[in-house]
């Protein structure tokens, strides 16, 4: 009872308002905004203000399918405390999730969760993670921000619902921000995204009219050497890809890291002198040439 006479409209136009049933729990303040109150073992629980009555009803809704399988227990304060902390947790990741309706009105914004247009036309990508609102770069384009926004949501989403530890949330913010890093170094801009087979590129770029190879490995963007050739390019992407791809997320020692590398060089560097080029392969009994390998800064 007292549940329902805390949830109840006090006028009767707010009662026959559309989707009522959706917005247990939701009163609308003087000033416009939302609250968001439930009962819960014994006292009134608070679970935000928020803008508008969309964010309200998305956020009582998660905290009803939060806690309802719990209502009826008898719980130790302990154990409370964790079950209204988790539904706060949820609340926050979906309404971060949740668009404007301006967005919502342009095309695939629901790309870019958590990305905001800058007044000097930059895009910032913040997304809410463990109750508070992370930082996680300013891009120059909307490509960059979408890319940024969907790798984070990846990496956090597994976690979101999770009650952890400063030490704990620590190093999964770090392994966001670093998927964030390497996926933009692989990212093309706009012109190289429209060349032919494109998606078989990722990490290759042309450059004064020769193709260069880079890829991000331990903290840092790692060359492996200037082609003449796309094809050339291409085929080394592969292999360093193949040697590094085990070892990426370790932590290893900058001797280990370089030994890596080194050997993802060499390797590269084997498959070429082993490969012909296009105009090689079409010419009858065309002798290797000796010597012939990358192009090297």
């Amino acid at each position: 009872v007292t549940q329902a006479l805390s949830e109840m409209k006090n006028d009767g136009t707010a009662a026959g308002a559309p989707n009522d049933i959706d917005m247990l729990g939701v009163r609308e303040k003087p000033n416009g905004n939302w609250n968001v109150q439930m009962w819960y073992q014994g006292t009134m629980r608070y679970f935000g203000t928020h803008r508008t009555r969309e964010r309200a009803a998305l956020a009582s809704g998660v905290v009803q399918q939060k806690l309802e399988p719990t209502r009826g227990l008898k719980l130790t304060d302990g154990e409370i405390d964790t079950n209204v902390e988790l539904a706060k947790n949820a609340v926050v990741w979906a309404l971060s999730e949740l668009k404007d309706k301006a967005a919502t009105k342009a095309p695939n914004d629901t790309d870019i969760i958590g990305a905001t247009l800058t007044p000097n036309g930059n895009w910032r990508v913040q997304i809410c993670y463990q109750g508070k609102t992370r930082y996680f770069g300013t891009h120059i384009t909307r490509e960059q921000a979408a890319l940024a926004s969907r790798v984070v949501q990846q990496r956090l989403k597994a976690t979101s619902g999770l009650k952890l530890t400063a030490g704990e949330i620590k190093p999964n913010m770090k392994l966001a921000k670093k998927a964030v890093t390497q996926a933009l170094s692989e990212l093309k801009d706009g012109t190289a995204a429209k060349a032919h087979n494109a998606p078989d590129i990722v990490g290759v770029r042309e450059y004064g009219g020769k193709w260069k190879v880079q890829m991000w490995y331990q903290k840092k963007n790692q060359y492996f050497g200037l082609y003449s050739t796309r094809e050339q390019a291409l085929l080394v992407n592969q292999i360093v890809r193949q040697k590094l791809e085990a070892t990426s997320d370790l932590k290893l020692t900058a001797d280990e890291t370089e030994l890596n590398v080194k050997m993802a060089k060499d390797a590269g560097a084997r498959a070429l002198s082993e490969s012909k080029d296009g105009a090689a392969a079409k010419t009858p009994n065309c002798p290797a040439l000796a010597g012939a390998g990358p192009v090297l800064d």
